[in-house]
């Protein structure tokens, strides 16, 4: 939805990583992404590494926990989190939040339309086949080369096809190095 940038997109874990909040914009803004499995009940509860399928992103997410508790710090990371019509350029905040605890608050920095990508649309009927795109900055992975939504769509003649590839998340190198290095700034300015 452009325009509504003023949101914030809460949720928080306990000590053991259980998902223990979450704000009504965080809900409204799953329903708006067609995540309506993701209400309340089932998520508030439930581990966050329940949430995230990759191995790296869990050992990204497992670092930044264990960097904000053990430093009791405040790290804030750019992400993407794209509409088949729209771009959205977000930044996420993770944060103690006391006795173990950790907040995360991602905002929308700014959104761009774009023409629809039928890729990103999970109403879209999918192949048995993968596509693996970065969690956090939406860069398709075409054969270990990160690219845009779009340029992969056209690299990979996927408007070609049947049916679209189903799509996993993973992490890009950058990404991760990007995250890894706020981590460092970070722990060296608070020193």
């Amino acid at each position: 939805m452009v325009g509504k940038t003023d949101r914030c997109f809460s949720y928080s874990v306990d000590a053991g990583d259980c998902i223990d909040a979450v704000n009504t914009d965080w809900l409204e803004f799953a329903r708006e992404n067609e995540a309506t499995e993701l209400d309340e009940a089932t998520v508030v509860g439930a581990r966050l590494f329940s949430f995230i399928r990759d191995e790296q992103t869990r050992h990204l997410y497992e670092l930044l926990l264990r960097h904000v508790r053990e430093n009791k710090t405040t790290v804030t990371v750019p992400f993407r989190c794209d509409a088949p019509d729209l771009r959205r350029f977000m930044s996420l905040e993770i944060a103690l939040a006391g006795n173990g605890h950790v907040s995360f608050t991602g905002r929308i920095v700014r959104e761009e339309s774009r023409p629809p990508v039928d890729l990103l649309d999970r109403k879209v009927a999918r192949a048995d086949d993968v596509l693996v795109i970065c969690g956090w900055c939406r860069q398709v992975d075409n054969s270990g080369v990160w690219c845009d939504v779009e340029v992969a769509v056209a690299e990979l003649a996927l408007f070609e096809r049947a049916q679209l590839p189903m799509i996993s998340h993973g992490l890009c190198n950058g990404c991760s190095q990007d995250v890894l290095s706020k981590m460092d700034q970070k722990q060296a300015l608070d020193s």
